[in-house]
């Protein structure tokens, strides 16, 4: 072998070599891109997934306590009219709502006027579901198909939604809204899709 084709071999030796190198370089350091970049993004979303935490719950917090302060001047009227049968052990005033079922009428009226009026636009959802079964225990009293130990025990309950909505848990099982703003936070938000077959269940 001639000492020029010697030269051409070990020149086209060398160039391959180098070439294999710079490619092996190159896919080493895309890999340490692609490394850092996901990395980056990463930490990105755990970022913004902490801000949108915090400020869901500080929006929810802010949201709450104005609907409480509402609720509060508002509730007073509805807690009057839920005055009408009381829990407590009276035996007149027992006696009295026995005898006279037919005043309920104005009781079922007024709850009515709440349910579809200022109050009833700031109510949970499940304080309004109570208050229709009281005004339905109403109805349902004057015309003697309600018992009166079950009528009292609505209207008990009816109270207990109210002071639930502001914030006051009066059993273990009436949750508030700030014992719930913690699973709310970390609630995965749904698709209209999912959600619509949530409600159809």
């Amino acid at each position: 072998m001639n000492p020029a084709t010697i030269t051409a071999l070990v020149t086209a030796t060398v160039a391959l070599l180098s070439s294999a190198f710079a490619i092996l370089k190159w896919n080493d350091e895309r890999a340490t891109r692609e490394r850092t970049m996901k990395a980056q993004r990463d930490q990105w979303e755990k970022t913004f997934e902490d801000e949108r935490q915090k400020g869901v719950s500080e929006w929810q917090i802010q949201f709450l306590h104005d609907l409480v302060q509402r609720r509060i001047t508002l509730y007073a009227g509805v807690l009057k009219t839920l005055g009408a049968v009381r829990d407590v052990g009276e035996e007149d005033h027992r006696r009295t709502v026995q005898e006279h079922p037919e005043r309920l009428m104005k009781t079922a009226d007024e709850l009515l006027d709440h349910l579809y009026g200022e109050s009833g636009l700031v109510m949970s959802m499940s304080t309004r579901d109570q208050l229709h079964r009281t005004r339905l225990a109403c109805v349902r009293f004057q015309s003697g198909a309600q018992s009166i130990d079950d009528l009292m025990s609505s209207f008990f309950y009816a109270r207990r939604q109210l002071r639930r909505d502001i914030q006051i848990a009066d059993f273990d099982s009436f949750k508030t809204a700030l014992s719930e703003i913690s699973k709310e936070r970390l609630a995965v938000p749904q698709t209209a899709e999912v959600a619509s077959g949530a409600l159809e269940k």
